[in-house]
């Protein structure tokens, strides 16, 4: 089994096909085409005696509570609670796990037929594509609470876009800055391009026992909190450091930059790795 304890998502195929619907749903498409789309491309999983009543449960509980649950896919979500398919995998568990599965079954049964919520409108995906150019540095002045705990108040992180990232996101991409990071030594803005190279990196560790670094970051700069906040400064040569590991070998580290999270990371990581 893929499943790690007696929850109707405490499974990887459930887990899988609720992502997939909702991604589906946020691409646009319709209820209708999501879920022949969903049956078609699991065609070898709902066959599956152990997976395929796992499908259709997590389907109709997903669709039940966007208000979308076709009769279909509730007439099949039904049918395998009733013939107990999903139970004979639970046969050789403990019998606690047995009893707590078909619990799960029981309330997923009579959720099904109760009366459905309401509709809810599902968010289409939007698309980001950051207009850096290589080598565009951006100042972002560092005043979260963290920043402010650990003396880093009034600092910039100086931010040098060398590539792009791909972040597949449904049937499209956002393109976010690959980026070196640095951080000032004091609260003033680097004043030439020089000033600015002396700035000492924000670097992470991948090996402890080998001392190798990873210097680039995949940066998700779409907020508005955070673009607000980015001065630009200048378009610089790009100055790779000695001990840099390249990112097509060994990837890198993505940062999801809300503010304080981000600025979180950048702070720690340089605290210890300095």
């Amino acid at each position: 089994m893929g499943a790690w304890g007696t929850g109707l998502y405490s499974d990887d195929v459930a887990q899988d096909i609720k992502s997939e619907y909702i991604d589906l749903l946020k691409q646009g498409k319709s209820n209708e085409e999501t879920t022949r789309l969903l049956i078609q491309s699991n065609k070898d999983l709902i066959e599956d005696e152990a997976d395929g009543p796992v499908f259709w449960f997590v389907l109709a509980e997903i669709q039940w509570c966007y208000g979308r649950l076709l009769p279909s896919v509730l007439e099949q979500a039904l049918k395998h609670i009733e013939l107990k398919t999903d139970l004979k995998k639970w046969e050789n568990a403990t019998p606690k796990d047995y009893k707590q599965r078909e619990k799960v079954l029981s309330d997923l049964e009579a959720k099904l037929k109760s009366p459905m919520p309401v509709e809810k409108k599902v968010s289409q995906y939007r698309y980001f594509k950051c207009t850096w150019k290589i080598g565009d540095v951006y100042a972002y002045r560092l005043d979260s609470d963290y920043a402010k705990e650990h003396s880093f108040e009034g600092r910039y992180l100086m931010i040098q876009k060398i590539d792009e990232y791909r972040y597949e996101k449904g049937d499209g991409f956002d393109l976010w800055p690959v980026v070196y990071t640095k951080i000032t030594e004091g609260i003033d803005i680097p004043k030439t391009e020089a000033d600015f190279h002396s700035c000492d990196f924000v670097r992470y560790l991948l090996s402890d026992k080998i001392r190798l670094y990873q210097y680039r970051t995949a940066n998700d700069t779409s907020s508005p909190n955070i673009q607000k906040k980015l001065i630009y400064i200048g378009n610089y040569k790009i100055i790779q450091p000695s001990d840099d590991i390249q990112h097509k070998n060994y990837g890198f580290p993505i940062d999801i930059m809300s503010v304080n999270h981000y600025e979180r990371i950048k702070i720690n990581e340089f605290i210890k790795n300095k």
